[in-house]
């Protein structure tokens, strides 16, 4: 038998997931989706939790739920996305801009900006987005329960102080 967990991903700080996108103004931009909300795709999820897991869980575990060279895992992992209520009433009042911020960073060499060294990037606001890893044999729940508690951060610049988070599992689930 296999089961679901769902979560809330809960951001304290402002925090970062790639898109990819390297034209227009920034040098770097949040993952979005069609309507222009941010979200962290499911395959930074289970990258992240796979580190976390091969820090103690059993090979056979790790390769069963998050794959291996020779097969593709159990597990699926979805994207975290903000609620859906909430992602209506954002879209409606056409709020999207206000869940964002323009940082700024400098590379510094003996306490002086390198010239040409400025970049802008994107971040999200604190926010809780809610997502679900389905399809997890029944004998490893306990397992991968310990593995989503253990992130701390995620993202862009985490060694810098962004994307501070918790996952944390729904009641009942």
């Amino acid at each position: 038998m296999n089961i679901s967990i769902k979560y809330e991903l809960k951001f304290f700080d402002y925090w970062h997931m790639n898109s990819g996108l390297i034209s227009g103004i920034l040098d770097n931009y949040v993952a979005k989706n069609a309507l222009d909300l941010p979200y962290v795709p499911g395959k930074t999820i289970k990258g992240v939790l796979r580190e976390m897991a091969e820090s103690f869980a059993p090979k056979e575990m790790i390769n069963l739920c998050f794959g291996s060279d020779e097969s593709v895992g159990a597990c699926f992992f979805s994207n975290a996305n903000l609620d859906e209520k909430i992602s209506k009433e954002i879209s409606s009042n056409q709020l999207q801009n206000m869940l964002y911020e323009v940082l700024h960073a400098t590379r510094l060499e003996k306490g002086v900006a390198k010239k040409g060294s400025l970049r802008e990037f994107e971040v999200v606001i604190p926010l809780v987005l809610e997502g679900c890893i389905e399809n997890i044999p029944a004998y490893h729940e306990e397992i991968m329960r310990q593995i989503l508690s253990m992130p701390k951060q995620m993202g862009l610049r985490r060694n810098r102080g962004l994307g501070r988070c918790q996952f944390i599992p729904k009641v009942g689930q």
